[in-house]
């Protein structure tokens, strides 16, 4: 595979039609970009989704005509099915990690805003008692001195 951090120098075409200026000096995978975009520009003209005289662009912006155009050809050509619960259930089953959320972290303190929202007891369940504020309940605990905490912890 090319490095893709290789700057091309000569004028690239797709079927005649320049991709960059002389002048420009174009990295590879901008080039591949503007070559992908170009033969889709090209195949929505032969298809009679774009005019001819669309003017085809040197940089990275096409015509809207052409992006619609484009759009309308994807359209056509991609039918992708609406997935299955089933197959749902095996792409999550095979890519459990993805999408789990970590049950515990390795922090060396947690800093809460209060401002006299919430009543803190001297232990037990803090309840959160308003609509627009995090649903979680957190329990304060008063850890002993030395065991690498502050004197005070919430969970």
């Amino acid at each position: 595979m090319p490095d893709l951090g290789t700057t091309i120098t000569a004028v690239a075409r797709i079927n005649g039609v320049a991709l960059h200026s002389p002048s420009e000096a174009v990295a590879a995978e901008v080039l591949r970009q503007r070559a992908c975009t170009e033969l889709l520009r090209q195949a929505a003209q032969r298809e009679g989704l774009l005019a001819a005289t669309d003017v085809p662009a040197t940089d990275d912006a096409i015509s809207e005509a052409a992006t619609a155009a484009i759009d309308a050809l994807l359209e056509r050509a991609l039918h992708v099915p609406d997935p299955s619960d089933e197959a749902c259930r095996r792409y999550h089953a095979a890519h459990a990690a993805r999408f789990a959320a970590g049950e515990r972290a390795h922090i060396r303190h947690i800093l809460f805003i209060l401002s006299g929202l919430l009543p803190f007891p001297e232990s037990g369940p803090v309840p959160v008692p308003e609509e627009g504020m995090s649903q979680r309940s957190f329990t304060f605990t008063r850890i002993p001195p030395g065991t690498g905490f502050s004197d005070t912890t919430y969970r």
